[in-house]
């Protein structure tokens, strides 16, 4: 296990971005007996930013290459930290993927297509290392909440139709993902009230919405929804006051009008974050990600 590094992370407040800094020691978390905690791991240099990812694999190759589940933080694309998701990283590992948790370039210092260029970065990090790290570069999988879920989600649908790798980073890789779990995700109405009105949003695009329509458009996962993308997860709260559940309804309706595979629950009564209120969500979602990628514990199970 590596050793707990000094970090100071500039954590921020929600969907608005207030600024709090404050100051917190990195500390790795307990792994399974046999792997490894790499931490601020680096993917890669964009101008004075570098891309850096936690991970976490088995220090041996197992039996068989392992899927890859990289976490992908929420916090409005201006603030978090995947420091933050040590712990989330030890569970992940413990259910049999490598696990991963990736940084990305903020707004508004960084607006679109910046975000989504680091996510695909680090796609194309993690298969050019497969080898390395013990994962089958055919299933990666994404797991992302709030803008975490957008940006998961429009990993999973642009990669058929738009090029974001403009960082010459592992270029001989595709971003193409194997399975998306998006929770709370605002994958569509992004030119509706009142996510048009949202200072997040504006900051992300770098303009209000409604005067740059084809860029918001073109942000938006709906937009590249077609019978190639992935599976996806689905899951949103009926009483979100952050990101509207209709961002959802009409995401899930154009992947089902597509032909995809999509599983989709409404948390009754849940707010933007319900992973504590409705801890079902994780179960199910979880449950989704073993069917798709181990098959043989799902025909096992009674």
């Amino acid at each position: 296990m590596t050793s707990a590094v000094l970090r100071f992370p500039l954590q921020l407040v929600f969907w608005l971005g207030i600024l709090i800094p404050v100051q917190a020691a990195f500390e790795p978390p307990e792994v399974p007996t046999g792997w490894r905690y790499h931490h601020d791991l680096e993917i890669g240099q964009v101008g004075d930013y570098v891309l850096r990812m936690e991970l976490l694999a088995p220090e041996h190759a197992p039996e068989a290459a392992l899927p890859a589940l990289v976490y992908i933080h929420g916090g409005g694309w201006n603030h978090g930290s995947k420091d933050d998701q040590a712990r989330r990283l030890a569970g992940i590992a413990r259910r049999g993927y490598v696990a991963a948790a990736i940084t990305y370039r903020f707004a508004p210092e960084h607006t679109y297509p910046a975000q989504i260029e680091d996510v695909q970065a680090a796609i194309r990090f993690l298969k050019a290392h497969a080898s390395a790290y013990h994962l089958d570069p055919s299933r990666i999988n994404l797991w992302g909440t709030s803008a975490g879920g957008h940006l998961a989600s429009l990993a999973g649908t642009a990669a058929n139709d738009v090029d974001y790798a403009t960082h010459g980073l592992w270029p001989d890789e595709d971003a193409h993902v194997f399975a998306v779990v998006d929770f709370s995700g605002p994958n569509s109405n992004f030119l509706a009230f009142p996510a048009a009105r949202a200072g997040s949003l504006t900051a992300f695009l770098g303009a209000p919405a409604q005067s740059e329509p084809a860029r918001a458009r073109e942000a938006m996962p709906i937009t590249h929804v077609d019978a190639d993308d992935p599976p996806f997860f689905v899951a949103h709260g009926t009483a979100d006051s952050i990101v509207p559940i209709q961002c959802s309804r009409d995401f899930v309706d154009a992947l089902q009008a597509a032909g995809g595979h999509v599983e989709y629950h409404e948390m009754e009564g849940s707010g933007h974050g319900f992973s504590h209120t409705h801890p079902e969500a994780q179960d199910l979602a979880y449950a989704f990600l073993q069917r798709l990628n181990f098959p043989e514990r799902s025909a096992s199970q009674p």
